[in-house]
């Protein structure tokens, strides 16, 4: 029998995260985050795509790098919106994460 974990006891609140998927060339992959800043720069246009990973990130430590193009948020498809549509789904997605500052 596999015990499950406490959720009490978990470093992070249930449901206090975000799935954001990104597309590298043919390749698609889920990157999961529960906390912010992410240390993600995007470019000011749709599709966002990755412009720039901040040093000692969260995103620098999954591999998420330059180039790479959000596809989802929470599973919700934003490659086709306008950036606008885009970046207020993300920004209130990111802001329920609990805030850990990376130097």
């Amino acid at each position: 029998v596999e015990e499950k974990p406490n959720e009490d006891e978990a470093p992070y609140a249930a449901g206090r995260s975000i799935l954001l998927t990104f597309k590298k060339g043919d390749v698609e992959k889920d990157y999961k985050f529960v906390s912010r800043p992410l240390g993600i720069d995007f470019s000011r246009i749709a599709p966002l795509t990755v412009k720039g990973v901040k040093r000692h990130s969260p995103a620098l430590a999954v591999g998420i790098e330059s180039g790479c193009i959000l596809t989802k948020v929470d599973g919700l498809e934003v490659s086709a919106a306008s950036f606008d549509d885009a970046m207020v789904l993300l920004t209130s997605k990111i802001n329920t994460l609990s805030e850990n500052k990376f130097s």
